[in-house]
């Protein structure tokens, strides 16, 4: 039985004050949002009802923001083009959100603290063994951690730096390419999209595709930023990168039209964090006024309301102090940790079971040359 804990409704406010509050914030912003129209509809429910509700990203360049005035999904009022999105991804991404193309030492340490995170979120509800795909893998750190756990854990990264990096200092299975590459053949048994799905040009078209990667009762993960619980103050919510922007709401709706039932909801940091599973139903339905809930999450603070709640610095001190320590001694920390990983790797090249397992074709992608 799939289990409700308040998706629908979206949120609950914490009392009568605070609803008073955020309805009167709303009320005020609310007319001054003008109708937008584009040649692309809604990726969620097809309509062309849009409201134009920012025109500046969180670093004050230009950026036009809209939202579906039917089922509040909100995107990029200009919608990329799929060819430019990918060469972006592939060459420039990197660069711009991180100021490098190859890794420095600490997200290095960063991607393999989240691959135990990970899989120690997702272990309890996967079948042991299982053939487990990660779209979107970077560095690999969650495959390598699946793949050390005893599942036949790959991945996709378009970046090739990030690529490379995994498959020669991690020892990672992860190939080159983009998720439309990949053939539909029903026999995954999890797939991972883990902060990708904001970044595609439609999430629909990439579920729809994951849904024909998947056996019969196969699971995805889907974790991305959640705008209902803003991650940043108000003038900041909107990133270039980010093409969409989701909801708890929206994602679930999405998922549902896409044939998959919400397995469970699991707690990632504020994320919305959704762990699915595939059916035959496409059934799907927009609950009355979605665009104003999603409108009213997003004017639930003002600016000073937003940086002067003790949880923003409690938060931000707990952030900061946990990136130094991925800092703190970083690079001796990734040299001993690519030391292990390819002792490892030549230890069990040496096994014969494993060595017939290597000699088996790889099932998707042929791996490009680093």
């Amino acid at each position: 039985m799939e289990k409700h804990t308040g998706l629908g409704s979206n949120r609950s406010l914490d009392n009568r004050s605070e609803v008073l509050s955020v309805a009167k914030r709303y009320s005020q912003v609310a007319c001054d949002y003008p109708n937008f129209s584009r040649a692309d509809g809604c990726d969620l429910c097809d309509k062309n009802e849009f409201r134009l509700i920012a025109q500046r990203d969180r670093r004050g360049g230009p950026l036009d923001t809209v939202v579906c005035g039917h089922c509040g999904l909100v995107s990029h009022a200009k919608l990329p083009d799929r060819v430019e999105l990918q060469a972006y991804y592939a060459a420039q991404y990197r660069e711009q959100y991180h100021g490098q193309r190859t890794p420095r030492p600490h997200r290095v340490i960063r991607a393999w603290k989240a691959g135990q995170y990970y899989l120690k979120l997702l272990r309890p509800y996967l079948p042991a063994g299982g053939q487990v795909c990660e779209i979107g893998a970077g560095l690999g750190g969650n495959v390598k951690a699946f793949a050390m756990a005893g599942y036949r854990a790959w991945g996709i990264e378009p970046g090739h730096e990030y690529a490379s990096y995994g498959r020669r200092y991690l020892q990672a299975d992860i190939r080159l390419g983009q998720l439309e590459e990949l053939p539909r053949q029903n026999d995954l048994d999890a797939v991972l999209l883990i902060h990708v799905i904001e970044h595609l040009r439609s999430p629909r078209t990439a579920l729809e595709h994951i849904h024909g990667m998947l056996r019969p009762q196969g699971q995805l993960y889907v974790e991305c930023p959640n705008l209902d619980v803003p991650h940043s103050a108000p003038h900041r919510c909107f990133h270039l990168a980010h093409v969409y922007n989701f909801t708890p709401e929206t994602l679930v709706c999405l998922a549902r039209r896409c044939g998959f039932r919400v397995q469970h909801e699991l707690n990632s940091g504020g994320h919305v964090s959704l762990l699915l599973e595939k059916t035959a139903s496409t059934s799907w339905h927009v609950e009355p006024r979605a665009a104003d809930r999603t409108l009213q999450g997003l004017h639930r603070f003002s600016r000073w309301g937003y940086y002067s709640r003790f949880e923003y610095w409690a938060k931000r001190m707990h952030r900061d102090v946990t990136f130094l320590g991925h800092r703190i001694g970083a690079s001796l920390r990734v040299r001993h940790l690519q030391q292990r990983l390819a002792r490892d790797a030549r230890l069990s090249s040496h096994r014969p079971a494993d060595r017939a397992n290597d000699a088996q074709p790889a099932p998707i992608l042929a791996m490009p040359q680093s």
